[in-house]
């Protein structure tokens, strides 16, 4: 999705795309189309070095101004094989998981992107780190404007990415079927992946509270600002999430998000627990901390004022400025 607001910020510029990808999602793809792009599908199952061979000819044949790479198995033999190419190259980061990089921009919209040691490891490259420069869509920036309606209870989003293996989604609503303290509206929403959809039905239908089971919503922007609380995974979505100054409680569920949400709870900007090993000492602090964070509204307003002071939304505009902008 964030290639999707970078292929945004480019078009809007009068820029045209052509995006390689083995995502065969028709939702994503047909989002895609709505910008002219061209698709040009890969196979997955094909062996490394010929996916890399593959590539290097759709770009000899498109001819770009820029190669964007957006991916892990995109590792030094492509940045170098581009490289010597003579092409410009964007590379999307995340936890500087790579000795080097080969690349003229390096983008890291992570918050704890300037811990890293891109300085060191690529002096070459022009650095784009921290959430001044997070890909939102644009439809987030326009659902920003939109009215937020006024909920008669708390009305609570509850998100835990595309597949949620772990079905820690179930584990969170078990614990709020122990919250009694003041009455809740619980939307729980499933990704495209998810496998765990029967087993969530029918514990919903047991809970003390209103709730609401959607398997997959299309456009979360105009969705996300109808709630006034969301419980959800430490992964990009939380800077959405941010965007609209809605306090966050944050599960942890892999070691990818471990230092995100820590910034996050540290600055006051969201409440986070550690669920990547489930225990019972976890499942206690989940009940205790989400308990904390349903029954205090201050604390509420608080969180989302501070998320809200770090994503303005301006940050794919940023990178296409750097990208136009570049200069050897």
């Amino acid at each position: 999705m964030r290639c999707l607001a970078l292929g945004q910020a480019w078009h809007a510029t009068g820029g045209q795309l052509v995006v390689v990808t083995d995502c065969t999602a028709p939702d994503l793809l047909a989002k895609f189309l709505l910008l002219s792009a061209q698709i040009l599908p890969v196979s997955p199952s094909a062996p490394p070095a010929k996916q890399l061979a593959a590539l290097l000819g759709d770009i000899q044949r498109v001819q770009p101004d820029w190669v964007v790479l957006d991916g892990y198995h995109f590792d030094l033999a492509y940045q170098e094989q581009i490289k010597m190419a003579g092409w410009q190259l964007l590379v999307l980061d995340d936890y500087h998981h790579l000795p080097t990089y080969q690349a003229d921009l390096i983008l890291n919209q992570n918050i704890t992107a300037a811990d890293y040691p891109y300085q060191d490891s690529s002096p070459q490259a022009r650095l784009l780190l921290g959430t001044q420069y997070t890909l939102l869509r644009s439809e987030f920036i326009t659902a920003s404007q939109l009215p937020k309606p006024t909920n008669a209870q708390l009305s609570v989003l509850i998100t835990m990415g595309g597949s949620d293996p772990d079905n820690v989604t179930q584990r969170i609503l078990q614990a709020l079927a122990t919250f009694q303290a003041k009455p809740l509206s619980l939307t729980v929403i499933t990704g495209p992946q998810n496998e765990h959809v029967a087993e969530l039905k029918q514990l919903v239908q047991t809970l003390p509270h209103d709730v609401t089971l959607i398997h997959y919503v299309e456009n979360m922007a105009t969705f996300i600002p109808t709630f006034d609380a969301v419980i959800c995974a430490g992964g990009s979505t939380c800077w959405e999430i941010a965007f609209f100054a809605l306090p966050m409680f944050i599960c942890v569920l892999a070691d990818n998000q471990n230092a995100n949400a820590l910034y996050l709870a540290n600055a006051a900007a969201a409440l986070q627990v550690d669920l990547r090993v489930i225990t019972p000492e976890s499942t206690a602090a989940v009940q205790k901390r989400l308990a904390h964070f349903l029954t205090a509204p201050a604390l509420r307003k608080q969180l989302g004022q501070r998320a809200a002071t770090i994503i303005d939304g301006k940050g794919a505009s940023r990178v296409v400025e750097a990208m136009l902008s570049y200069e050897h």
